[in-house]
């Protein structure tokens, strides 16, 4: 970051920033290591939408790049999530199984030397610095623990995570993991552990004296991802900072920040989008709309494939999807009416932006969640191809083709 830049920040991001600073000039860059470097980096940044955190993540890669400092891995824990920052989801990078917490201890497997050399090689180990863990709400204290033994066996490095910086980036205020979330976890375990009147504490039933020191050490319940949870220092990001010029904005954002109901009066308060802006600023064709229901996304779809096909003078072309699972399918008298509902068809416009749905190889950064520009149709024969080539030649610009299968 230049002075300018760093002058710009509040005083929380500064003092985040610096504290990233000192770490790497600890560490040394990657082709000088101070392999006496014993200040291990544990960050976690919180905040609100709009409250910088994605401007901070953006100033450590910069510095890491002007400071040499080599590769920062860039996960979550959804796909989504992840492609925001061009990163893999934790599962994914770090081979974590599924597992049920509910059922008490996970046992942690070391991985295979197959997938052993796969990861390091992913993970870019022997130039690794730091690893981003954004969406942290998302995380349960048993996934935490999961990344903490890969990086041992990644690194070869006993230290907690093997010894690399970890940032966990995120807000709790937002979506909880399908699990016990880092906090509560937190929470539990120091109660427990002052209610605990001895060391005889039960682990799923077992007596922790009566565990092999074999089994000990495999066995990992919620208390250790907790402990590692427990090393972090806490940055909290406040402000609004996205919008810190639009003070409407900003008290609908603190609003719901602080989970408080909006109300219409708040509804009406923003502006509506009109024609006159989208002639304006032609980014607004293709800019995000938050939906609460697929219902809506498919209706949407409908509309605006052809607003951009006519755009940039492409053919929306679509297909009937498969509906070998129709429950409570219309009779045949009324299949004439629902048969153009835009839910059983497929679009595809060439240049369009789209999503990954499910995970293709998230190793190549092709998982769920992936923003994608859709490019070109793969067909089952040639006369699939040929019916289409035909009636590619005889539609004008702008308009539906439908075929009669998929692609």
């Amino acid at each position: 970051m230049s002075s300018d830049q760093v002058k710009g920040l509040s005083s929380h991001q500064k003092k985040l920033f610096d504290i990233v600073h000192k770490y790497f000039n600890d560490l040394g860059p990657v082709k000088n290591r101070n392999a006496n470097c014993s200040n291990q980096l544990y960050l976690h940044i919180q905040g609100g939408a709009g409250s910088g955190k994605t401007h901070m993540l953006k100033s450590i890669i910069d510095l890491a790049r002007v400071k040499e400092m080599g590769h920062i891995v860039f996960t979550a824990y959804t796909g989504i999530a992840a492609s925001l920052l061009g990163g893999t989801t934790l599962i994914s990078t770090f081979s974590i199984p599924t597992f049920d917490e509910k059922k008490g201890p996970v046992l942690i497997s070391k991985l295979s030397d197959t997938k052993l050399v796969e990861m390091t090689e992913f993970i870019k180990a022997k130039e690794l610095c730091a690893v981003v863990i954004d969406e942290v709400s998302t995380v349960t204290p048993l996934c935490l623990a999961f990344v903490d033994s890969r990086l041992k066996q990644a690194m070869k490095n006993e230290r907690p995570f093997g010894g690399v910086a970890i940032i966990l980036v995120g807000d709790f205020t937002q979506l909880p993991p399908v699990g016990t979330k880092l906090y509560e976890g937190a929470l539990e375990t120091a109660l427990r552990k002052e209610r605990s009147s001895s060391n005889t504490e039960q682990m799923h039933g077992r007596k922790k004296g009566n565990m092999s020191s074999k089994e000990a050490k495999c066995l990992v319940n919620q208390d250790h991802g907790v402990e590692l949870f427990n090393k972090f220092l806490l940055i909290q990001l406040k402000g609004q900072q996205r919008s810190k010029n639009d003070p409407v904005q900003t008290a609908l954002v603190k609003k719901m920040t602080e989970e408080k109901s909006l109300q219409m009066s708040d509804i009406k308060k923003l502006k509506t989008l009109s024609k006159i802006d989208i002639e304006n600023d032609e980014e607004w064709r293709s800019a995000p709309i938050l939906v609460t229901s697929n219902r809506e996304r498919i209706a949407l779809t409908a509309q605006s494939a052809p607003m951009f096909a006519e755009l940039k003078n492409q053919h929306v072309i679509r297909w009937p999807l498969k509906r070998k699972k129709w429950s409570n399918k219309p009779h045949l008298d009324l299949f004439p009416e629902v048969e153009d509902d835009p839910a059983l068809w497929g679009y595809f416009v060439r240049g369009a932006p789209g999503y990954i749905t499910h995970n293709i190889n998230p190793t190549i950064k092709m998982s769920n969640g992936t923003p994608v520009q859709f490019n070109s149709l793969f067909y089952n024969n040639k006369k699939q191809q040929q019916d289409l080539e035909d009636k590619i030649k005889s539609t004008p610009l702008g308009e539906v083709i439908t075929m009669s299968t998929p692609p």
